[in-house]
Parts: C-alpha cells; structure tokens; sequence
C-alpha cells in the first residue's frame, strides 16, 4: 500500500521529464530569437521601431489564440495543442533563414506567436495534470526551471552565434531546438485510455467568448500587464540599446538575468505566503522601478547587471506574488 502510494506521488515521471524538456527546448528557441532578431532587423536595414514591432506582433497574436488553444487543450487533446506549438516553432525558426526583408520578418514573427501561444498553454495545462496534486506547487515550481535554464542558455546562445558564425546560424540552431521539442510531444501519450474530466463533457462545453473574462483575475491582470509592458519593452530594446552604447559581451547580461531569475523564483512564493501578497508586491514594484532608472542611465556593462539584477528580483516576486493572490481568490 505503502509503495503504491509513493509510486502515485512520484514527481519526476517519464511525462513529467518529457514535458520539461519540450517547454525549455521551445523556450530557449524563443529567447534566442527574441535576442537575435531585433539585431537582425538592424541588419536588414531597419530600425528600433522594428524592433518593437517584431515583439508586438508576436504577442498580439499569441495573445489572440490563447483562448483557442485552452479550448482545444481542454475539449480535444493536450498532445495536439503541443504538437501544433512545437511544429510551428521549429518551422518558422527554420524560415527566419529565407526572411531577407523587412516585411517578410514582420509576417514570421507574428506566426511565430502562434506557436508560441500553443505551448505556453498546453504545457503548463499538461503539468497541473500529472503532477501529484499533494505536491502540486512543488512540481510547478520545478517545473519553472525550465523557463529559467532557457533564459540562461537562448540569450547568450544567440549572441554567440551572431558574433562567431551567422545569423542564418542562430535560426538553424534554433529550429533544432524546434525540433527537440516535436519528438518530446510525440512521447507525451499520458491521456490515452484516460476518461475525460466531467467538465469537458460535450454538455458543458464553452464558448470562446466565455473564456475570455474571469472576474477573479483581474486584479493580477492589471498588475501583470503593467508589469510586463515595462518587461517586454527591456527585453526588445536591451540588444539594440547595448549595440548603441558600444557595449560587448551583452550575453553576460542575460546570464545574471537567469540567477536573479533562480533567486527570486526559490523565495518569492515563500515571502508572499509568510507576509502576504501586498507586502511582496510592493516592493517587487518599487525594485523593478528603480531598475529602469538605472538601465536609462547605465553606460557600461556593469551598469545594465545591476539594472537586471533589480529588475527580475522586482517582475518575479511581483508574479510569483499576484498568482498566489489570484490562486486564494478563486471561488472553491
């Protein structure tokens, strides 16, 4: 009784593992072209606005199939949802090889945010499924590190494949990842034989439209848009902006990012139940604050460290924060 209770809360499964390494392989090909193709668009002749376009048309419509993509998860399959995020992934990084102008880059990118889209909502849907729910905020809490090892390795990863080969480099090396990530989804075959969930049922089935508010969760939705408006901003501009200062080895930027990232994911969650979310949040506020003065004003390598230090301490306490706000919030 004793074994089989150990075996049903075991963490580290084979759908477990296999649905980590798929969402850091997709995410690391995700942070080495949020790096490089900023770059690249300089590269082709264009210039900072392009940049931002390249960041908002990729969310835009990442954020405009969400709500398909948690319907598909939901009422059909999760493996196809991951299936579709990987496939799109792994071929438009391929593509970014042929993208030699402006508008083709454009065009990429924004179905770029469909994969996108795809597998930031089912993998995460496919870990609250098998993680044992006894040890549900542990697992989700591992199960970040893979966004974490991403942010350390796609960045830097990208700048040095920028500097030492190419930029059709970076994409193929990209798609590779892409790639990983197919064979991963191929593998997660845990709903086979598994009855669906009472509310997936054909007589509850909902409409797109009804899955667009939760009124629970528009606090943290305000909070988290704020945040990472400014975040999203940094994270565009951060290449182009260092290249202007003459500033090298920007990599090392992101590095710092990912230990910060580690950091502030370990103690977040604990600091918002001991003292509550209001307590977190605010400060986490005020650091990420502090660190866009010190970015507009930093000249040297030195100075953007110090910026991202701060930063991410501020953004990932304040999430970690408002998704324990929003979690206590939910009707039970």
């Amino acid at each position: 009784m004793q074994n089989v209770q150990s075996k049903s809360e075991k963490l580290w499964t084979k759908y477990y593992c296999l649905t980590f390494i798929y969402a850091m392989t997709t995410q690391i090909a995700n942070n080495m072209l949020l790096t490089g193709l900023p770059l690249y668009a300089i590269h082709l002749g264009g210039d900072n606005s392009i940049s931002g376009m390249l960041f908002g048309f990729f969310m835009f419509v990442a954020i405009l199939f969400r709500p398909y993509f948690g319907k598909l998860s939901d009422e059909k399959n999760r493996r196809i949802v991951l299936l579709i995020g990987a496939l799109v992934t792994a071929f438009i990084a391929l593509s970014y090889v042929v993208a030699f102008s402006i508008s083709l880059l454009l065009i990429m990118r924004s179905l770029h945010g469909i994969g996108f889209s795809a597998t930031t909502n089912a993998s995460g849907t496919v870990i609250s499924d098998i993680v044992p729910k006894k040890r549900l905020a542990e697992g989700v809490g591992y199960f970040g590190l893979s966004n974490t090892l991403a942010t350390a390795i796609g960045p830097a990863l990208s700048i040095y494949l920028i500097q030492q080969f190419n930029y059709q480099t970076l994409f193929i090396v990209a798609g590779v990842f892409g790639l990983i990530s197919i064979v991963c989804s191929l593998f997660i075959t845990y709903e086979k034989g598994n009855p669906k969930p009472e509310f997936i049922s054909t007589k509850e089935k909902r409409k797109i439209s009804e899955l667009l508010f939760e009124k629970t969760a528009i606090p943290t939705g305000i909070v988290t848009a704020f945040v990472y408006v400014g975040m999203g901003a940094a994270l565009t501009f951060i290449p182009t902006f260092a290249l202007s200062l003459g500033i090298e080895d920007i990599g090392l930027y992101y590095t710092v990012y990912s230990f910060a990232l580690l950091f502030t994911r370990i103690i977040g969650g604990k600091l918002a139940d001991k003292y509550g979310s209001s307590l977190v949040i605010i400060p986490g506020l005020v650091l990420m604050s502090l660190s866009f003065v010190v970015l507009a004003f930093a000249s040297s390598l030195g100075g953007f460290i110090i910026s991202r230090r701060s930063l991410w301490f501020g953004t990932r306490v304040c999430r970690t924060s408002t998704k324990c706000h929003y979690d206590k919030a939910l009707p039970t």
